[in-house]
């Protein structure tokens, strides 16, 4: 069972790495969308409840749902963000394809009410190795006014791990791809680590801890 005394969704099937959005603090009608993996044993899904501020389940649906693929790892935005800009929750999940063995992180986009907008998309796909942590943005309103979001994750490449950023704008389209060490201009010896996802109005936040490979030092 997902949620607390509200019970808000019950499967036949293990359901773990639960996260929460909610609608904007502006919002006349406040409500949540959680998001969770399901699985169902030959293979995994995200699954989703809109519920309302009182408790009570709007709508239940499957985000993904193909049974030639493992879909795994989701993140909500904590927010729909601002009303007049968005009103939309971003999310993004981890995705497997069972016969091939790649690996590609999607990301879609949901309405208030919990109705999918446009298609998910391909943020980064043919990532040799699974991905190993995820977190996606609320929208901000990008550098020419239009309303864009971040997506981070971690993945392992020839045996080391990386982390990237991608930005998205709408429902179609990823702007950019970065290395978070080479952005920070780190040390190749340092590894960043559990990246986590702020925002302000036009500006993103990443927070990790990362590894010194020579010294094991945690910072």
């Amino acid at each position: 069972m997902l949620g607390d005394s509200f019970g808000l969704l019950s499967l036949a099937a293990p359901l773990s790495r639960v996260d929460v959005g909610g609608t904007s603090d502006a919002s006349a009608d406040p409500a949540f969308l959680v998001v969770a993996e399901a699985d169902f044993g030959t293979d995994r899904d995200v699954v989703g409840v809109t519920v309302s501020s009182a408790g009570a389940v709007r709508s239940t649906f499957g985000l993904t749902t193909s049974t030639v693929n493992d879909s795994f790892m989701p993140a909500v935005s904590e927010s729909t963000g601002d009303p007049l800009l968005s009103n939309r929750w971003n999310v993004a999940y981890a995705d497997e394809d069972l016969t091939t063995g790649n690996h590609t992180v999607f990301v879609a986009q949901y309405d208030a009410t919990g109705a999918l907008l446009g298609s998910p998309v391909e943020a980064l796909p043919g990532l040799p190795e699974p991905v190993t942590a995820l977190d996606v943005s609320d929208l901000i309103e990008g550098p020419n006014g239009t309303p864009e979001y971040l997506v981070v994750f971690s993945t392992m490449f020839s045996g080391l791990n990386e982390t990237l950023l991608v930005r998205v704008q709408g429902t179609t389209s990823s702007l950019a791809i970065q290395s978070l060490p080479l952005l920070e201009h780190a040390p190749l010896d340092v590894t960043p680590f559990a990246p986590r996802l702020a925002t302000t109005d036009d500006r993103y936040l990443v927070a990790y801890y990362d590894v010194d490979a020579g010294s094991g030092l945690i910072q």
